[in-house]
């Protein structure tokens, strides 16, 4: 199964038609109160909500990333690139740290 999301939110799209896949956020409002964390899916004009399991991996669309559930839906922070001048070494470690990070938390690299 190669899941997918249209995005992260708090409360049912007012339009969703059905096949339509959202992440529930923490703050979960309206008909998805109680649903925190769920992947809510509409069907039959209906929401039915999935509970995640730790290392659940779903493609948000609006994002255009993954996103990996560990106690909560968790996705790599953006990285930013080593830029010229006297400071390239620390930028080029930090660069290099954040990477490490972004694919420990995907997923691709097992934990520190």
């Amino acid at each position: 199964m190669h899941a997918a999301v249209e995005g992260e939110i708090s409360e049912p799209p007012t339009i969703a038609p059905d096949g339509q896949s959202w992440l529930v956020t923490a703050d979960a409002i309206g008909e998805w109160t109680g649903h925190d964390h769920a992947i809510a899916m509409r069907q039959a004009g209906q929401w039915l909500f999935a509970t995640p399991a730790t290392g659940m991996r779903v493609y948000d669309r609006a994002s255009g990333q993954f996103a990996v559930f560990s106690s909560g839906w968790q996705k790599a922070d953006a990285i930013v690139e080593p830029s010229g001048g006297l400071m390239v070494d620390s930028e080029a470690r930090a660069a290099i740290g954040a990477l490490l990070l972004a694919l420990r938390a995907s997923g691709l690299l097992p934990s520190a």
